[in-house]
């Protein structure tokens, strides 16, 4: 189970999470629309709308 503490939407930063300084993959924060089509989800999976 995750604790309580642990969940985040990301809507307003990284609520403590960081990147492994390590690994080759890096999350990153973006918002707004997908830089070209089919490289993001569809819809915003926390609100469940388009925005």
């Amino acid at each position: 189970k995750i604790p309580e503490t642990a969940r985040c939407t990301f809507e307003n930063g990284w609520c403590g999470w960081t990147n492994a300084k390590d690994r080759k993959l890096q999350w990153t924060l973006h918002k707004g629309s997908a830089p070209s089509e089919r490289t993001g989800p569809s819809y915003d999976h926390t609100y469940r709308n388009e925005t």
